[in-house]
């Protein structure tokens, strides 16, 4: 307890030293943003590095505790990683380039492990063809290779209905192993969240050695926008990582028992919610305050709630004009209200889906079919909902809006029917999955990236193995065994 309290309070005197010394700084003349955030980073690290050690620690010790099945999220992971601007003549006229190559070997890699956990489970009577979520996604997936006959680019739409298929595999492998393990479910999310903080480090670290590509300048009240460039991501991507990341974290320092713990999760969340500030991914930051308000309430943590209510409310009234321009970016308020133009996609490709509303027009396929004749938008809807209906009509929408639906409905049902009875780790982990499902949610009205092999998908995909092991079993309950 003794040592505890010196931990705490050096703690304290490290943070306040970093926040005199960079004040300090600021009223000194110093008034570069990037120099003040790298500086702020370098002495939190030295001052913390049994955090670093811990991290190494926490690392090891999943990778010790993981499933065969998880080396086929691994392999999926780092298959979304090869990623590269492309035009849309280059991807027509050369689809196999080298990037793609690599890319095809991971994901399938990813389905070769899947297959195998699969044909195992089956050995063992642990699969099952009666699984609610994962059979909607199956039939969507069908769906959506079905589709590729009416897309005029049909090898392209295959390759992505193939990459669904697999991911398809992976889900019911990992189903199989969460119904009789209620660890399995909390090893997946650990997997994904370990790998998203990763991205978000190797954001940060590519970012300090080329600031002038990392740190681009931008038109807002902060001056610049942080942009992936190793790996290759757009700001609106770093931020929903950064948001998911953060939110996983309070959710875990709440329940955390010890001040090591708390620490570490801490830091993670103050790294992370940077990052969500620089990305000024405006989404993203919508959801997490959302998500916290959510998590907040059902943690029963109200004092929490209004203490942060309160202080965003005054730091609204007393920075008002920096906020509107930090969330204008640079446009104007009609640009904003727009959706920075979204809407204008959204508008023809619903026009376009009344012409073709039960097949679509072949999956995948949108964005060279119907936003690059209207010349709005880029390669996407922007929106998983509409182009959900696009690409595969309502056959291929109905059951993907199903699993959504059922997904929500039984996280949020689970938690009200069965939070007095439940394992409070359980517990914790289905507030958890709540608040990273009201950031998908959020994330999908602006992106279209959760209905194909993405980073969201597969994030969605872990948080139906938690609700699907929750409707086949009753391993999360305290008289449980």
């Amino acid at each position: 307890m003794e040592k505890q309290g010196i931990s705490i309070l050096k703690d304290i005197f490290i943070l306040i030293l970093t926040i005199g010394l960079i004040a300090g700084l600021w009223i000194a003349g110093v008034k570069s943003f990037r120099f003040l955030l790298i500086l702020t980073m370098l002495i939190l690290i030295v001052g913390n590095f049994e955090i670093v050690i811990l991290a190494l620690q926490r690392i090891f010790h999943l990778l010790s505790k993981l499933n065969f099945i998880h080396v086929s999220w691994f392999f999926l992971l780092v298959g979304i990683l090869v990623w590269r601007v492309r035009t849309k003549y280059a991807m027509v006229t050369n689809p196999l380039d080298t990037p793609a190559k690599l890319k095809i070997f991971f994901i399938s890699m990813a389905g070769l492990f899947g297959l195998a956990s699969t044909f195992r489970l089956i050995g063992e009577r642990k699969l099952s063809p009666f699984w609610l979520i994962p059979d909607f996604i199956l039939i969507y997936s069908v769906s959506s290779l079905l589709s590729t006959l009416l897309s005029p680019y049909t090898y392209y739409s295959l390759y992505k209905a193939i990459e669904l298929l697999i991911v398809t595999t992976v889900l019911f492998a990992t189903t199989g192993y969460a119904v009789f393990s209620s660890e399995t479910s909390k090893k997946t999310i650990d997997l994904i969240l370990s790998f998203f903080a990763f991205l978000l480090l190797t954001e940060c670290i590519a970012a300090i050695i080329n600031p002038e590509v990392g740190f681009k300048s931008f038109e807002s009240s902060i001056g610049h926008i942080l942009v992936g460039t190793f790996p290759l991501m757009d700001p609106d991507g770093i931020g929903f990582l950064s948001a998911i990341v953060s939110l996983s974290c309070i959710c875990r320092i709440m329940g955390a028992k010890n001040w090591q713990d708390k620490k570490f999760y801490i830091y993670v969340a103050f790294f992370s919610l940077v990052t969500l500030f620089l990305s000024q991914a405006r989404t993203s930051i919508f959801g997490f305050f959302t998500a916290l308000a959510i998590v907040l309430i059902l943690n029963g943590r109200t004092t929490w709630l209004i203490v942060i209510t309160f202080l965003l409310t005054l730091s609204l009234i007393g920075f008002h004009n920096y906020v509107i321009k930090y969330f204008l970016r640079g446009q104007n308020l009609e640009m904003f209200l727009k959706v920075s133009g979204r809407t204008e996609a959204w508008q023809y490709a619903w026009s376009k889906f009344s012409q073709a509303p039960l097949l679509g027009y072949g999956f995948a396929a949108t964005g060279f079919t119907i936003i690059s004749m209207h010349a709005v938008g880029g390669m996407s809807i922007f929106n998983s909902f509409i182009e959900c209906l696009v690409n595969s009509g309502f056959i291929g929408f109905l059951p993907w809006i199903t699993a959504f639906i059922v997904t929500w409905s039984t996280l949020v049902f689970a938690f009200f029917r069965y939070r007095k009875i439940m394992k409070p780790a359980v517990r914790s982990l289905n507030i958890e999955l709540i608040g990273l499902m009201t950031i998908l949610t959020f994330r999908s009205m602006t992106t279209s990236m959760l209905i194909i092999l993405s980073h969201e998908f597969l994030l969605y995909m872990a948080i139906i193995v938690f609700t699907q092991s929750i409707l086949s079993s009753r391993n999360f309950l305290v008289d449980e065994i």
